[in-house]
C-alpha cells in the first residue's frame, strides 16, 4: 500500500527546495560580537551589551516596533462554567485599550476544577476563536474574519459557524492538560489582527496611530505577540493562575509570535515553538522550504517593510533564527518539528537551536548542542532545557506533541 504524504508544497505559484543536496553552504552572523566589534565573552556582558542589540535588530529588520508601553484592563465575561466530570473550570475575560475603553479581544481561561493553589500555564493564541477550543462548554462564537474553512465550520465569507465549536479540541487537548495540572488561556488571534493582506484598517493597530506620541512599525505577527504580552499582564490579578510559571505557546505562524513575545517579554518562564519555520526557528539561511520570498508575496502582512529587503538575500540578514531563540536565554524552550513539515524545515528548526544553546553554555546552564551532529531521531525527544522532537506526520499539534510538552513543563516549569 502506498503510503500517504502530507508534505506541503507551499501556495500556489511556490517551488519550495526539498532537497538537502540543494542547500548551499552558508555562515551565520556571530552571537557574541557587539555592533562595536567587540567579543562577549560572558553571560552577564551578553545579556547587558548584546542581547538589546540583537532584540533593537529584530525590531527593525523584521518584527517591528510595538506599544508595549500600552496599559490595558479586563473584566470577567458572563459566568463561570464549570465542567464536573472533567474537572475543568472556565472563565472568559473582556480585554480592553484603557486609553480607548476598545474592546480588544476576549481570552478564555481553562482551570483545574479541583486544584488548591495557584497553576502554571499554557499561554497562547488560537486560530479558529475561542470556541474551537472545546466543545464542553457553550462559548460565544468569534465574529472576527478568518480564511474560509468550511470543513471546520467557517463559512464562505470567513466567520464562524456552529459546526466550528470544537473543531480544534485536538491542538488543544484540554483533558490532557487539566488532568496533568496545567491551565489553558488563550486568546482569537483574528481579534487583535485578521491574517490577510490589508488586513491592517480591521487589526487593533489603527488604535495606536493618534494615542500616541510614536508610530509603529509592527506586523501581524509582533501583534499577535503583543496580544499575549498584554493577557500576560493580566494574569497576576487572576488567582487561579501562576504568573511565574506561565508558557508562551505557539503552532506555526503562532510559534512565530510565541518566541518573539518570549523575547520581549521575560516574564515567560518558557516558550514552546512548534513548527513555527521561516521567521521563525528554522536557520533562514539554508534557502529550504518556505522562504522570505514566499511570505513576502503571500503574506506580506506578517513582518515589516525592511523584512521584504531579504528577499533572495537571506544571506544578508543580519540575524537569523538562533538569534531570535538567543534573546530567550537561559530560559527553558522547546523547538518541535513533524517529519512530512518540509515547509517548516524541520533540519533548520533544529539547527536554529542548536546554534543559539551557545548562550546557554555561556550562562553555565547546559552543554552545547553543538555535539549534535545529526538531528534526533524521529520519535526520541531531547528533553533538556533546550528540548527538541520531530515525530510522523505533518503540519499540526498533536497529542504526541502535547504529551512531549506536558513532561517538558513538568521538568522545567513545575
Amino acid at each position: 500500500m502506498k503510503k500517504t504524504s502530507s508534505i506541503f508544497y507551499g501556495p500556489e505559484g511556490s517551488s519550495p527546495n526539498y532537497d538537502e543536496e540543494k542547500v548551499a553552504p552558508y555562515e551565520l552572523p556571530d552571537l557574541f560580537l557587539t555592533i562595536a566589534g567587540k567579543q562577549v565573552s560572558s553571560f552577564d556582558e551578553w545579556f547587558s551589551v548584546r542581547r538589546p542589540e540583537i532584540l533593537s535588530v529584530y525590531e527593525k529588520s523584521i518584527f517591528g516596533t510595538s506599544p508595549l508601553q500600552a496599559r490595558v484592563s479586563f473584566r470577567k465575561s458572563g459566568p463561570e462554567r464549570v465542567d464536573a466530570t472533567k474537572s475543568i473550570r472556565a472563565q472568559l475575560y473582556d480585554l480592553y485599550l484603557d486609553n480607548k475603553n476598545a474592546l480588544l479581544t476576549q481570552f478564555i481561561v481553562f482551570t483545574p476544577l479541583n486544584a488548591k493553589e495557584a497553576v502554571p500555564a499554557f499561554l497562547g493564541p488560537n486560530v479558529l476563536g475561542n470556541q474551537s477550543l472545546t466543545d464542553l462548554f457553550s462559548l460565544p462564537l468569534s465574529i472576527s474574519w478568518v480564511y474560509p474553512r468550511p470543513a471546520l465550520g467557517i463559512d464562505a465569507t470567513g466567520y464562524a459557524t456552529v459546526e466550528s465549536v470544537g473543531v480544534h479540541s485536538s491542538r488543544w487537548p484540554l483533558d490532557m492538560i487539566i488532568k496533568r495540572g496545567f491551565a489553558v488561556v488563550s486568546f482569537h488571534y483574528s481579534d487583535l489582527f485578521p491574517d490577510k493582506p490589508g488586513g491592517r484598517p480591521e487589526s487593533i493597530q489603527p488604535l495606536f496611530d493618534v494615542s500616541s506620541n510614536r508610530s509603529y512599525s509592527w506586523g501581524a505577527v509582533a501583534t499577535w505577540a503583543w496580544g499575549m504580552i498584554k493577557v500576560m499582564d493580566c494574569l497576576k490579578d487572576i488567582d487561579a493562575i501562576d504568573e511565574q510559571k506561565v508558557i508562551a505557546t505557539g503552532h506555526s505562524r503562532l510559534g512565530k509570535a510565541c518566541l518573539w513575545a518570549g523575547a520581549q517579554d521575560k516574564r515567560f518562564a518558557g516558550v514552546i515553538a512548534n513548527e513555527s519555520g521561516e521567521g521563525g526557528s528554522a536557520i533562514s539561511r539554508r534557502k529550504f522550504g518556505e522562504r522570505v520570498s514566499d511570505i513576502v508575496r503571500h503574506l506580506p502582512h506578517w513582518f515589516n517593510d525592511e523584512y521584504r529587503s531579504f528577499v533572495d538575500n537571506e544571506e544578508n540578514m543580519p540575524v537569523d533564527s538562533h538569534f531570535l531563540i538567543s534573546l530567550l536565554a537561559p530560559r527553558a524552550v522547546y523547538v518541535a518539528s513533524a517529519e512530512d513539515d518540509l515547509w517548516s524545515d524541520p533540519k533548520g528548526e533544529f539547527a536554529g537551536l542548536v546554534g543559539a544553546s551557545k548562550v546557554w553554555k555561556l550562562y553555565g546552564n547546559i552543554a552545547d548542542l553543538s555535539s549534535y551532529k545529526e538531528m534526533p531521531l524521529t520519535g526520541k525527544p531531547l528533553s533538556e532545557i533546550l528540548s527538541y522532537h520531530i515525530r510522523s506526520g505533518g503540519h499540526d499539534i498533536t497529542a504526541y506533541d502535547w504529551k512531549q510538552f506536558l513532561d517538558f513543563a513538568d521538568k522545567f516549569i513545575k
